[in-house]
């Protein structure tokens, strides 16, 4: 071999040892960068994930909203109407509490909460109570349901006698109901009256 051809040869080998050595440090940096990828990929994917699943969840609870400020007149009647329906009697709704709508911030929206107390209640006429309430009133969401347990004596007061077999499973249910309604409409309403 000539001088020149081993040196070419030299340089040949200088470059592909070059090659050689800096190929995988460019595919490990490529491969980070992919592994990086592909982790903030996964991460957004989760990320959608529970979006989505809380989208669902609030699609599930979501409050129907009325177009007329509540509550309506008929109200007590209607509590009473649905108290009648599942076989309780519309007198054991003993407080009807209803605080003054509230605006929704960020929203034309206002919220009105009723808070009611029905006593004394078996379990399983509260729940007739509550699913006939919920069917017929779709535009009111119940909130909350407190149960407490009522004494004997608060029993016998009521009933103004002693009843040697009390029910074991009387109770007084306290109910927060909700109803969302247009701020905007209802003030509409009111400007063209």
């Amino acid at each position: 071999m000539t001088p020149q051809q081993r040196s070419n040869l030299r340089a040949a080998l200088a470059v592909l040892l070059t090659i050689a050595l800096l190929a995988p440090v460019v595919a490990t940096g490529r491969s980070a960068r992919a592994i990086d990828a592909a982790q903030r990929a996964e991460d957004d994917l989760e990320a959608t994930r529970a979006t989505a699943l809380r989208l669902q969840d609030l699609l599930r609870r979501q409050a129907s909203v009325g177009d007329r400020p509540s509550p309506e007149p008929d109200l007590v009647a209607r509590l009473h109407n649905t108290l009648h329906l599942t076989g309780v009697s519309p007198d054991h709704l003993t407080r009807i509490s209803a605080q003054a709508p509230s605006p929704i911030r960020g929203a034309d929206l206002s919220k009105q909460v009723v808070a009611i107390t029905v006593e004394p209640i078996r379990a399983p006429d509260l729940a007739r109570w509550l699913n006939q309430w919920t069917r017929s009133e779709p535009l009111w969401t119940i909130r909350s349901v407190r149960l407490d347990r009522q004494a004997e004596s608060q029993r016998t007061q009521r009933s103004g006698a002693h009843d040697p077999n009390p029910p074991s499973d009387d109770y007084a249910a306290s109910i927060t109901l909700e109803r969302i309604h247009l701020t905007n409409r209802v003030s509409s309403q009111e400007t063209s009256s």
